[in-house]
């Protein structure tokens, strides 16, 4: 009996003491999962992330790897990275063209673009910790792209239906102009954000 709760505990002993690769030291992975950006196609909406390679064995040949690979904004200016979205509205027209307009559905599709540093494993540490801290920056700082652009997102269809409940006769140029007043926000913060923060480089997207 004794012998059998002795190997029992050498048992779990052993689960405890083994190592686990399960653990995702991927900094973008781990940078996602600290600011709850996660991927997803849910409904109306959906959120993706992509990356673009990038390499270097210093800290020089990185930012120049970032440069060369790099997004471009919508001014085709080389980003370290980008978030684009995509919303749109629509409701069914039927045969003789008439709009049921308060049946409007909102879409939102958002792209994230991060840089996936292949050469991370081979760097010092120090190197290593300082990619970490940017890489982190540079995921708050898109994150608050994304969460604007669903705001404004959420808001289309309940405003439009509003809209068509109080007047039955709304057209679908005044619904647009309704849905336009929200994309026009969401423009309005990206460009707003990106200049107040340097497109986030006080917020510590620089290496």
């Amino acid at each position: 009996m004794l012998r059998h709760i002795g190997l029992v505990l050498l048992l779990l002993l052993s689960l405890r003491l083994t190592p686990t690769n399960s653990v995702d030291l991927d900094p973008i992975n781990l940078a996602l999962n600290s600011h709850a950006v996660i991927p997803y196609s849910a409904g109306l909406e959906e959120l993706r992330i992509e990356r673009f390679e990038i390499s270097g064995t210093s800290e020089q040949s990185i930012r120049e790897s970032l440069r060369a690979n790099g997004p471009k904004d919508i001014s085709n200016e080389p980003r370290d990275a980008f978030t684009a979205w995509d919303i749109r509205w629509r409701w069914p027209v039927s045969e003789d063209g008439e709009a049921a307009i308060s049946q409007v559905e909102t879409t939102c599709k958002i792209t994230v673009k991060l840089p996936d540093l292949k050469s991370y494993s081979d760097l010092p540490k120090s190197t290593q910790e300082r990619w970490v801290r940017y890489i982190n920056a540079v995921v708050s700082h898109e994150k608050a792209h994304v969460d604007s652009a669903l705001a404004q997102c959420r808001k289309i269809t309940p405003a439009i239906k509003s809209a068509a409940s109080q007047d039955p006769s709304l057209t679908a140029q005044a619904a647009n102009k309704i849905g336009n007043q929200f994309l026009r926000t969401a423009w309005r913060f990206d460009r707003r954000f990106d200049r107040e923060s340097d497109h986030g480089r006080k917020q510590g997207v620089r290496f």
